[in-house]
């Protein structure tokens, strides 16, 4: 049986809501918790699709090297500067500096078809393409280098590093 007591319910209302709302308070923070740390997981840059590095001889008897960078225009911007060449193996010269000399939208080209889509192109800046397969061409070159030395057995190694792989790339896996 009930006490007849009129304070019973209201003590009963608070102690529901005390015990109860503290678990979905838990909960609201858990997940506020959860979109934070997986929300950094899920961002990344997204803009390289492939790129090549190319030597010749100058005309004082050192190097010219030539880095060739393909861009995802729906991707992050590209360094309008210059970039950073890794040399491996060699006994003095450890990074080649390439300027940046020009850009070039390398977008599939199409006839327009009334009603279908427009023709691929980069625009500007950040995300500036207007669809998948919008792709970009930018050449860094460095001034003539000299490699003094004999170069070791193994050779030589040149690289180019850049972690923002395009998500246009279907076929790697991370």
């Amino acid at each position: 049986m009930l006490p007849q007591d009129s304070n019973f319910f209201p003590l009963l209302a608070y102690n529901f809501l005390e015990h109860y709302t503290f678990p979905h308070a838990r909960m609201r923070y858990f997940i506020l918790f959860s979109l934070f740390l997986f929300g950094f997981n899920l961002s990344f840059a997204s803009h390289v699709m492939g790129g090549e590095i190319t030597w010749k001889c100058g005309g004082n008897g050192g190097y010219l090297f030539e880095l060739v960078f393909y861009r995802d225009c729906n991707g992050a911007e590209v360094n309008v500067l210059s970039e950073n060449l890794r040399v491996w193996n060699h006994p003095s010269v450890t990074n080649i500096t390439v300027n940046y000399i020009s850009r070039t939208d390398i977008s599939p080209s199409c006839t327009q078809v009334s009603g279908g889509p427009q023709p691929l192109d980069c625009g500007t800046g950040s995300n500036g393409g207007n669809g998948i397969g919008a792709t970009e061409k930018v050449i860094y070159r460095s001034s003539e280098i000299m490699l003094p030395g004999t170069p070791p057995a193994q050779g030589c190694i040149f690289t180019y590093e850049n972690f923002a792989r395009s998500n246009a790339i279907t076929n790697l896996t991370n």
